[in-house]
């Protein structure tokens, strides 16, 4: 008995898992997936532990559950100083007085690399969450159906997938969603729905991603839909919060790594026609952030009663690589169970060479004035200050003063002179207007901002500022 062999025993059993010991070891319940695991502890080199999940969970996800489920970690007993000679400052997770860490350290193994993999090239990266987003009505539903039904025939990369589908409120599952499928040609013995066992349980990736986990390994699914990826994340205080939409889908990427399992979830995209995919997609654009892959549909830009769909962020295609292909919607009618039905699917499939660019600035019904002030507003608030064309008395070298110079003013129309910004930009409803060549009183102006703050793309603060919301793509940016 060592007192590595105590110590992993007891995180165990704090976090819930009962323990049975062996000769070199223990046999315990994995935390992450609850499948039978055997623990090997030949010494005290937390190193050269060997860890075999029935369930094929990874060290650093049973580290990380663990960490979550315990309640208490005992210290080392007085042994002596080999244990904090051996753990402390080698990487293996320990700190001198026993108590276990909660980072360690793992080398580069060339036995272990491999290339990005893909569902389908180049849209569905394997094992990862990936995104359709679009406009109420653009088909991002028709085309998620569309990819399931081919991943069941095995299209998308020759293999067979099994489909699982995760918070289908918005869509009924055998009036909506399995009619869809059966259009389709679907294979539905491969196809999922994932439901709660009572009407009280609410499904939510934070709380229960231990539970899509268990599901996913014993149906070995290898796509997961989420029809509304909104639906099955927690309540957040601030969806524009960088950090706290992180932590909302770390569990939910975390669970599709682990069960080599692609996501496949829709987002809205606000009505605004800019002409960055980032600028459009819900409140919410941190979650594009955090997508491996993100496929814009909409309307076609040139043909009329086309949609298409084009690959907007692309972490690992090539910028060359055609990723962009057009579609029809049809109807489709058929009759079961002595009903009629009417379904919408994808038809007439053909590849395009088209940019994101020119897909989201295809043409459509004309804005309302409200929401052409507020697209003329993001483009002005987009470019970084009031410094544009239509500013009065603005000229492109006016000097830019800095956060002393400007704190106390009134915005670019205050205690500043014309041309002026502050530092970060921030702008009162009355310099907004005037960028616009509105009056200050404008009550379109009002509505359109407040719409925009609605959406998380800009927020006002206390000083009665308003200021364009931090989002995670500035640190892309920052970063190229």
């Amino acid at each position: 008995m060592t007192p590595l062999l105590d110590l992993l025993r007891d995180d165990y059993e704090a976090a819930g898992c009962h323990t049975v010991d062996t000769d070199d070891g223990f046999q315990t319940l994995c935390p992450v997936c609850r499948q039978h695991t055997i623990i090997t502890v030949p010494g005290d080199d937390y190193r050269l532990v060997e860890i075999v999940c029935g369930g094929g969970c990874t060290r650093l996800q049973i580290g990380e559950e663990l960490h979550r489920l315990s309640t208490q970690f005992k210290p080392q007993a007085a042994t002596g100083a080999p244990l904090g000679a051996a753990y402390n400052g080698n990487g293996n997770g320990y700190h001198a007085n026993g108590h276990r860490g909660l980072f360690t350290t793992r080398g580069a193994d060339l036995a272990l690399i491999r290339p990005t993999r893909f569902l389908w090239r180049p849209y569905l990266v394997e094992s990862r969450l990936n995104l359709l987003v679009g406009e109420e009505g653009s088909g991002k539903s028709t085309v998620e159906m569309w990819i399931a039904a081919r991943a069941t025939r095995g299209e998308l990369n020759g293999t067979v997938v099994r489909v699982l589908f995760v918070g289908a409120d918005e869509d009924s599952w055998h009036e909506v969603t399995v009619p869809r499928l059966f259009a389709l040609k679907a294979d539905l013995k491969l196809v999922d729905d994932f439901i709660a066992l009572d009407e009280h349980s609410i499904f939510d990736v934070d709380q229960h991603a231990s539970e899509l986990s268990r599901v996913l390994e014993a149906g070995r699914h290898g796509l997961v839909v989420f029809e509304q990826l909104m639906d099955v994340l927690p309540a957040m205080r601030n969806t524009t919060d960088p950090a706290e939409v992180r932590r909302v889908l770390r569990p939910l990427r975390h669970v599709l790594a682990a069960r080599e399992a692609t996501g496949l979830g829709t987002l809205h995209v606000n009505k605004a026609q800019l002409e960055k995919l980032r600028q459009r997609q819900q409140g919410s654009v941190q979650f594009g952030a955090l997508s491996r892959s993100t496929m814009f549909v909409g309307r076609h830009p040139s043909e009329k009663g086309r949609r298409v769909a084009v690959l907007g962020k692309r972490n690992y295609v090539a910028e060359d690589e055609a990723a962009a292909f057009s579609f029809q919607i049809a109807s489709s009618k058929f009759s079961l169970n002595g009903e009629a039905f009417d379904v919408s699917r994808v038809q007439d499939i053909r590849q395009e060479d088209m940019t994101i660019e020119q897909a989201l600035t295809a043409g459509g019904q004309e804005p309302r004035p409200r929401e052409r002030v507020r697209d003329d507003l993001l483009r002005v608030i987009n470019e970084g200050g009031c410094q544009v064309s239509t500013l009065k008395g603005v000229t492109p070298d006016t000097p830019t003063p800095d956060a002393a110079q400007a704190e106390g003013s009134e915005g670019c129309q205050g205690g500043v002179a014309p041309g002026d910004t502050l530092t970060p930009p921030a702008w009162t409803t009355a310099d907004l207007a005037r960028a616009l060549d509105r009056d200050a009183k404008d009550h379109t102006v009002r509505r359109a901002l407040d719409d925009l703050a609605e959406e998380g793309v800009i927020t006002r603060g206390d000083d009665k500022l308003w200021r364009r919301t931090p989002t995670l793509f500035d640190e892309e940016e920052a970063e190229e």
